[in-house]
């Protein structure tokens, strides 16, 4: 990314290249007129990119350190849920292992095996926190945790970003043709 940032020129023609020669290579098909707009696509993004960074680093500094602070904060209140929920249910809390143990989770639940993770992330849960749970609260404690972490960040998301698009030109217009 640094390097688009420096030469966008060469980056543009490293993908181009290695786009066109996987299509080459798998679909046996020439390059047509679609993939010239793929290609353009690429660029532009390339080049909104470069004068997104360049607004950041010249502008917007005061607003990516802001940035940057809230998503600390947000990071450190997701890590220590588990141990709140852990207080919670009168056991002892080791903040390191539950914040080592979430991080290998998230690890895993990048990985999109089902639609939001949904049952891989408890299986892996149940699996990572039987090493320093009781498994007594195993159940509510995962439970909880992906409550907090997963289920609440949908129920706000979806919220707010309704509340986002309710005030744009393209969903009144939609809305109207419906």
């Amino acid at each position: 990314m640094f390097y688009a940032l420096l030469r966008p020129r060469y980056v543009k023609l490293a993908i181009n290249n290695l786009v066109a020669w996987i299509i080459k290579r798998f679909s046996g098909k020439k390059i047509g007129g679609k993939l010239y707009r793929f290609f353009e696509s690429i660029d532009k993004e390339i080049d909104e990119f470069q004068e997104s960074m360049y607004i950041f680093c010249t502008e917007g500094r005061v607003d990516l350190f802001y940035v940057i602070v809230y998503t600390i904060i947000y990071w450190i209140v997701d890590f220590s849920s588990l141990p709140v929920i852990l207080l919670g249910l009168n056991q002892p809390p080791s903040v390191l292992l539950c914040i080592a143990a979430q991080v290998l989770l998230l690890i895993i639940i990048i990985v999109p095996l089902t639609p939001g993770s949904s049952g891989v992330a408890e299986f892996a849960a149940i699996s990572i926190f039987s090493a320093f749970m009781p498994v007594s609260i195993l159940g509510i404690a995962v439970a909880a945790w992906r409550a907090f972490t997963f289920y609440t960040n949908i129920l706000v998301g979806g919220f707010v970003s309704f509340k986002l698009l309710k005030n744009t030109e393209l969903v009144h217009k939609y809305l109207k043709r419906s």
